[in-house]
């Protein structure tokens, strides 16, 4: 959804313009050119370079390389900082003019990461962040020039969407299949499933990819409880009446369907944009217990008119924020900034 808001962005910006998207394998999106990303190995990306590549051309290239959506490095995962360098470095190794569109930004502890970042920063042409924290940390901890960092709401926002009529009595949960504690939270939702059943149905959807042993277990545990989870459901297919939601993505599909929830924060970027966004009320800590968790499900059913007028105000106000963006990039694109 965040890629397919990007898309339908850029379209609107330039629509002359021949779009390639780097994706995930087997990933494909109307209208434009997808090839797989860089390998994530130093090996793997050493043969890229000596051997010659599709993908290194494509960047070669191109007029503007845009790296949007989602976290943009990670604060204490070495190999995640790894991948997001070997990902970015053709940008600065071919001089091209980008922009870092609609993601997270951490502080990364490590000085030669952190070098690494600034550099990015001071060499990109636009830096558009999705929470205020973020947009701070990139000028005040990696000293990125003000007059080109942007706080913008997340760009899934610039997908449109209807919300679905929700089914009164039925709650959604998204869980994050989680391989560091797997067993803390099979007992998460065996006790939560416990407090909810008496006055909700309840349905499991997937909004992350088919995973690994560990998601298997999870998923065949909950079926011992005649639960099975809808895999990446279209969003007018979340018919719940309120979603838990373990995942950012998830949240922002609330978000967009005007539907109340509850956000279990495992990395800051979660709390951290659902404060920007002023729905720091609906979040908790990822090791939040089932009675918190109910007791916030209470909270919400309490103000459920009230949580849904923000929730449509704020998806009022972000097509708005984003109409100001493409006007932004527009200038970009056009002028050559």
């Amino acid at each position: 959804m965040i890629l397919s808001g990007i898309l339908q962005l850029l379209k609107q910006v330039d629509s002359s313009r021949d779009i390639t998207v780097m994706a995930a394998p087997n990933t494909h999106y109307q209208d434009v050119k997808t090839i797989s990303f860089f390998p994530a190995g130093l090996r793997s990306l050493v043969k890229e370079f000596r051997g010659g590549s599709s993908r290194l051309d494509v960047i070669k290239r191109a007029d503007w390389v845009i790296f949007g959506g989602g976290g943009l490095f990670s604060e204490n995962s070495f190999k995640a900082n790894l991948i997001w360098a070997i990902q970015t470095f053709p940008l600065l190794l071919f001089k091209k003019k980008f922009i870092f569109l609609g993601q997270s930004l951490p502080e990364v502890k490590n000085s030669i990461f952190k070098s690494y970042i600034k550099r990015l920063l001071k060499e990109a042409k636009l830096c558009v962040f999705r929470d205020q924290s973020s947009s701070e940390i990139a000028i005040n901890y990696y000293g990125a020039a003000p007059e080109k960092v942007l706080t913008k709401p997340d760009l899934a926002f610039a997908y449109e969407v209807t919300p679905p009529q929700f089914e009164e009595n039925k709650i959604s949960i998204a869980p994050r299949f989680r391989k560091e504690n797997l067993q803390d939270q099979i007992h998460l939702y065996t006790e939560l499933i416990t407090l909810l059943q008496a006055k909700y149905k309840i349905e499991f959807l997937r909004f992350q990819a088919a995973g690994e042993e560990d998601d298997q277990k999870l998923i065949q545990h909950l079926e011992r409880f005649g639960r099975t989870i809808t895999p990446t459901p279209a969003l007018d297919q979340v018919a719940g009446r309120l979603l838990i939601a373990e995942r950012l993505h998830s949240a922002i599909s609330a978000i967009k369907l005007e539907k109340p929830f509850v956000a279990l924060s495992y990395n800051p970027k979660v709390e951290n944009f659902l404060t920007t966004a002023g729905f720091k009320d609906l979040v908790l800590p990822h090791n939040s217990t089932p009675a918190e968790i109910y007791e916030k499900i209470q909270y919400i059913e309490a103000n459920y008119d009230e949580i849904r007028e923000r929730l449509k105000s704020y998806n009022q106000t972000s097509l708005v924020d984003l109409a100001d963006l493409k006007s932004t990039l527009q200038k970009y694109f056009t002028i050559g900034v």
